[in-house]
């Protein structure tokens, strides 16, 4: 891994509002097509309920591209959810406030999570972190976003403001070729109030490391040199 602590990338903001709205329109795809089925046919559930499952998927991948969310049980929360709601809430309308309870809890995690990340980007104190070990994960860590992996690592941390270095844990995508080995350099935010939560700078994500395009061929050009 070859990494220039030097020249940091800077993220965009979060845009608090407009993931507030999405989280919102998760939750109420999760939440209405259960409701509004309940009393009715079992061909017009099936509907209403195949129609809440491709919203809420939809909401929560953007949700998820929107902040970095890519560890393994948001993702089977966001999918098991929607089903539960439409299986239970049709026979036990009761359940209703168990399952909005649920959902409100989830996004308001996803939410804060978020938002302590865009702070720790944005208001944290740059420093540097040098690789110590590789952490392996409790399970096989898969590769997602085209040969990304999440990974955890020791680093030994320098901050400008202070002479002593200390240890701390950073969790974060790492190309799968290209995963940290000790003595690696890496570009940090430290939070001022946690001086051991420590995130990447972050580079460009894997979303967008498209081939870029190719320049037109003149087709005169072409034919001229055939």
């Amino acid at each position: 891994m070859t990494e220039d602590a030097t020249q940091p990338i800077q993220s965009r903001r979060l845009d608090h509002r407009h993931l507030l709205k999405l989280l919102g329109g998760w939750a109420a795809a999760v939440l209405l097509p259960g409701i509004v089925t309940i009393n009715q046919p079992v061909l017009v559930a099936y509907v209403f309920w195949g129609l809440g499952f491709v919203a809420s998927l939809a909401l929560f991948i953007r949700i998820a591209r929107i902040t970095d969310t890519t560890d393994l049980w948001p993702w089977l929360v966001a999918s098991i959810l929607p089903w539960a709601v439409n299986v239970t809430v049709p026979d036990v309308p009761i359940s209703i406030a168990v399952f909005v309870l649920a959902a409100g809890l989830f996004a308001g995690w996803i939410f804060r999570q978020a938002s302590v990340s865009d702070r720790l980007q944005h208001a944290g104190v740059p420093g540097t972190g040098t690789v110590i070990e590789l952490i392996e994960p409790k399970f096989a860590g898969a590769a997602v976003n085209n040969g990304y992996a999440r990974r955890s690592v020791r680093l030994t941390v320098e901050r400008p403001d202070k002479t002593k270095t200390y240890q701390a844990v950073l969790r974060d995508l790492f190309k799968v070729e290209e995963l940290p080995e000790p003595g690696d350099k890496i570009a940090l935010r430290i939070d001022p109030e946690d001086a051991t939560r420590v995130a990447a700078v972050p580079a460009a994500k894997p979303d967008e490391l498209a081939e870029p395009a190719r320049e037109p061929v003149d087709e005169n050009e072409t034919s001229s040199d055939a």
